[in-house]
């Protein structure tokens, strides 16, 4: 029954530890009633070593709020083992961090009954940074932990971040209840929050989930460039960033991540763009892009970051969703296979591209398929569907992409469709398969239709 004067019912004040096992902290409400109102154990200032676990709180406006310098330990938050016809949650039913917060050492934040809120909506300090010394573990192995945050909010991980939670907006009752107590005043959106930021190698994330997130044009996950990251088993549903384009920020961006990359067995649905990928590690089909009921992304592919460079023995073998390469409004349309690189594409994959797009094979591409590959342009909804989201507004037309150039010996095309190419580039000639002068080539049982350069005549690009 304390609250009084807007004021906690106990404070850890700055440059203080303090132990806290097995209380009962209840009824305490402020004469404030927001989510932003004083908890009734408020460790905001505490110091490492303080221990807060095995607490019941029931009936407060806000139960517990902490920061980063402890370890979050389980407590629990009604009063249902005493009164399970009668139970008594709190008002805003979370673990309240404090916004601006540095993890600097090793911590973790255990599995609660209640959702981690980043911040508050009335200050701009609604993210939480790990240091580069730090790490933070969310969740368990056996169990997710939720973690919600108001707009604009985010993570950013310059150390490691291990993940077992599910990362969602304030405004999400369907993970962890409804924490802003609103009822169903508000809903959750797209773009709810912006994302998770990593600028270190090392995180790993398995079945965790990235829900509304895409806030400001953000990915909701984004692996830095040049860095690695583990993403398995994962969800990625209704992240929706302003930008409505494929150039739009995907749910899942390791456009620039580097070869100790992995994503597996994920699922994406129901957002903008699901994951844009670079040329330094391979995709396999374990991935996943629709739910249980069919839906689906809008712009339904995985996309590869234009002027890549792949280095060494990859492979793509994703053929759920086509494979684009680039975007449609810059020169980065292409990829380059480099001398020591080996590009292998799995039976079945659709490759797309732009205007101007093409692969530069230095190295070697493999494509040899039972039933079909094809490389197609990306207004081509008869070969991987419409990946453009237009519908029947365009349609594919020849030339509208440049072609293959093969520059070494020993590359192999097996029942592998070019449809649409012979596109120029600043009035060339583009074959949709041209080999260099002295080098060989195996084409066997492949398509080449609706080819067609800028020049028509006998002595067009064939």
């Amino acid at each position: 029954y304390a609250g009084a004067n807007d004021t906690p019912a106990l404070t850890i004040e700055g440059g203080a530890s303090a132990t806290v096992t097995n209380c009962t902290i209840a009824h305490h409400k402020t004469p404030t009633d927001a989510i932003s109102s004083k908890a009734a154990l408020d460790a905001q200032e505490a110091i490492a070593g303080t221990v807060i676990r095995n607490n019941l709180f029931f009936d407060n406006r806000v139960p517990l709020a902490v920061n980063t310098t402890f370890n979050v330990e389980a407590n629990t938050f009604d009063n249902s083992v005493a009164a399970p016809s009668a139970p008594m949650p709190n008002k805003y039913n979370g673990v309240f961090i404090s916004g601006c917060a540095h993890v600097a050492g090793n911590i973790t934040w255990a599995v609660q009954p209640v959702p981690y809120v980043i911040g508050t909506p009335t200050s701009a300090c609604r993210y939480v940074v790990v240091d580069q010394a730090g790490q933070l573990t969310i969740g368990s192995a056996t169990a997710n932990a939720v973690v919600k945050f108001h707009s604009s909010g985010r993570l950013d991980v310059n150390g490691t971040l291990v993940g077992h939670a599910d990362f969602t907006s304030i405004k999400d009752d369907s993970k962890g209840g409804d924490t802003n107590a609103d009822g169903a005043a508000t809903t959750p959106a797209g773009g709810d929050w912006e994302g998770i930021d990593l600028g270190k190698s090392g995180s790993s994330f398995d079945k965790a989930g990235f829900y509304y997130g895409g806030g400001n044009d953000k990915p909701t996950l984004n692996v830095g460039d040049s860095l690695g990251a583990t993403i398995t088993h994962c969800t990625f549903a209704h992240n929706k960033p302003p930008t409505d384009t494929i150039r739009a920020a995907p749910a899942l961006d390791a456009s620039g991540a580097d070869s100790t990359t992995v994503i597996q067995n994920n699922t994406f649905f129901d957002n903008t763009v699901p994951v844009a990928m670079s040329t330094a590690y391979s995709i396999d089909d374990s991935n996943t892009f629709t739910d249980g009921a069919g839906a689906k992304n809008k712009f339904q592919a995985i996309v590869v970051q234009g002027c890549g460079h792949i280095k060494s023995n990859l492979s793509w073998a994703a053929v759920k969703v086509p494979i684009v390469v680039g975007n449609p409004v810059d020169a980065c349309n292409y990829l380059v296979i480099d001398g020591a690189g080996h590009l292998t594409l799995a039976d079945q994959v659709v490759v797309k591209f732009f205007p101007s797009g093409r692969i530069d094979a230095q190295g070697l591409l493999t494509a040899q398929a039972t039933t079909g590959i094809v490389f197609t342009s990306f207004a081509d909804d008869a070969h991987g569907g419409d990946t453009n989201a237009d519908a029947n507004a365009t349609a594919p037309a020849p030339g509208d992409w440049e072609g293959i150039k093969v520059s070494v010996s020993g590359s192999t095309f097996d029942r592998v469709s070019f449809l649409y190419g012979g596109g120029a580039t600043s009035g060339d000639e583009a074959p949709s398969l041209v080999a260099a002068s002295g080098k060989s080539v195996s084409v066997k049982r492949c398509v080449f239709a609706h080819s067609r350069p800028t020049r028509d005549s006998l002595t067009a690009a064939p």
